[in-house]
């Protein structure tokens, strides 16, 4: 099992919204200064996508705490 962080990686720059929409993901990408999808107004939430500037993937969030705090699961090394 991978672990888990709620310390958002350097690379983290950007993140997608997976949030169901009428049967559809809304999959728009947001800069990590926002924690509000920018099309469908919904907050970050756990199963959302973490990704790079270049908007590859490299995790997700696994859980969002009832703080509201975010916990996230890289996939991918962090770059040195």
């Amino acid at each position: 099992m991978a672990t888990t962080t709620t310390v958002v990686r350097k690379d983290h720059k950007k993140w997608k919204c997976n949030k169901n929409i009428s049967g559809r993901l809304c999959s728009t990408v947001t800069s990590m200064s926002n924690i509000y999808c920018d099309k469908c107004d919904n907050r970050r939430q756990t199963d959302d996508e973490a990704l790079a500037s270049d908007e590859s993937s490299i995790g997700w969030m696994y859980h969002l705490d009832t703080s509201l705090t975010e916990h996230w699961e890289y996939t991918s090394p962090e770059p040195l």
